[in-house]
């Protein structure tokens, strides 16, 4: 153990041993706070650590009572699971000779690296599974501190990053495949389900477009952001998920008439509707109870029709985009006037068509949250 007696650092000669009292504090099994107290005292500086779950502790060799945060001129080491650690001149703001000056940076990068090493061996470690999730899920949830969200990001290493936030649900061999196709397309992705959601964070995303979606899956988007943007972002993709529909074809493409894969920055306004109005609300327009009565006697084709007709300016436009002929689309939209009691292809009515379907299908969407 006269390793751990180990005297501050004076000549180069002198970082081996610096290095051995270190593996001897490891093996001595001393808890955090000594470690860090006994390094400023080998070093001959200011030693801390910042660990992600909100410690901070700090020495100085001259055992006096400093600030747990690492001061201005300190050089830091950042571990893969967060934890920081950092030394720094003492009082009279210098190093010890040693250490001193540029020509030190390796040995200091050396010291740091092995201080990184035994604080990670006098740390428990956490289950990593559960910590990544939780990690996740601070990322995006907006009553955390900037700190704690930061401190996440650096666990999973997306601090300073973009990302492409998706939200996806559906039966669950569908949700796999697109998964693995998300993964083959972005440089990192990170996933986890939350209340029947996968929420997606992928790096480097080349693009969603040409995506095959099994049938059943629906899929939201936002564009790429920096990190810090994610609980913003996480919030519209998951909102933007509400006016999606199931897919009914497992190969793309998907065009935007279908809604299938639904970029959140095309949903604009209505996204307050999503957010804001409950399904009590919503069942309780009278419109709404029409449209409902007509799909359950129609089927979902009946919805198709009139989305196109709200979306064009003619039935002979509508009827090019869901490929029927005019005099079908003619057919349906009489029959859906006759019990929606209003025109759905003038213009005032084609607006109020929208608003009807568009309340419709937030309302069928909580089934999927």
């Amino acid at each position: 153990m006269s390793a751990i007696q180990q005297s501050p650092i004076t000549t180069a000669e002198d970082l081996d041993r610096a290095m051995d009292a270190l593996d001897d504090l490891i093996e001595a099994g001393v808890e955090l706070p000594a470690l860090i107290d006994r390094c400023a005292t080998i070093f001959g500086c200011r030693v801390g650590v910042d660990t992600p779950h909100g410690t901070s502790i700090a020495a100085s060799p001259e055992k006096e009572p400093i600030a747990q945060s690492a001061p201005r001129m300190s050089h830091h080491r950042t571990l893969l699971d967060g934890t920081s650690v950092w030394m720094a001149p003492a009082r009279d703001e210098r190093y010890p000779a040693a250490l001193d000056g540029d020509a030190a940076g390796p040995r200091r990068d050396r010291l740091l690296r092995r201080l990184g090493i035994a604080v990670r061996a006098t740390t428990p470690q956490h289950d990593t599974t559960h910590s990544r999730t939780n990690d996740l899920r601070s990322v995006v949830d907006p009553s955390l501190s900037d700190q704690d969200r930061l401190a996440a990001q650096r666990r999973l290493r997306l601090a300073g990053k973009t990302v492409t936030m998706v939200a996806l649900t559906g039966p669950d061999d569908g949700t796999r495949t697109v998964l693995d196709q998300l993964r083959a397309r972005s440089t990192s992705l990170h996933q986890l389900l939350d209340d029947r959601v996968h929420m997606v964070l992928a790096r480097d995303l080349a693009t969603l477009k040409d995506l095959d979606l099994p049938e059943g899956i629906r899929c939201a988007y936002t564009p790429a952001c920096p990190i810090e943007q994610a609980p913003e972002a996480w919030r519209k993709a998951r909102s933007a998920l509400r006016f999606a529909v199931p897919s009914t074809h497992a190969t793309g493409p998907y065009p935007l008439e279908e809604a299938v894969v639904l970029n959140s920055a095309r949903v604009g306004p209505y996204t307050i509707l999503a957010e804001q109005l409950t399904p009590d609300q919503i069942a309780r327009v009278a419109d709404v109870q029409r449209l409902d009565k007509l799909y359950q006697e129609t089927g979902p084709e009946m919805l198709h029709t009139l989305l196109a007709v709200a979306a064009t300016e003619s039935l002979r436009q509508a009827a090019r985009v869901v490929h029927m002929h005019h005099n079908s689309v003619t057919y349906r939209v009489q029959r859906a006037e006759r019990m929606l009691g209003f025109s759905c292809t003038k213009p005032y009515g084609r607006s109020r068509l929208m608003f009807v379907l568009t309340l419709h299908r937030i309302l069928h969407s909580w089934r999927h949250f």
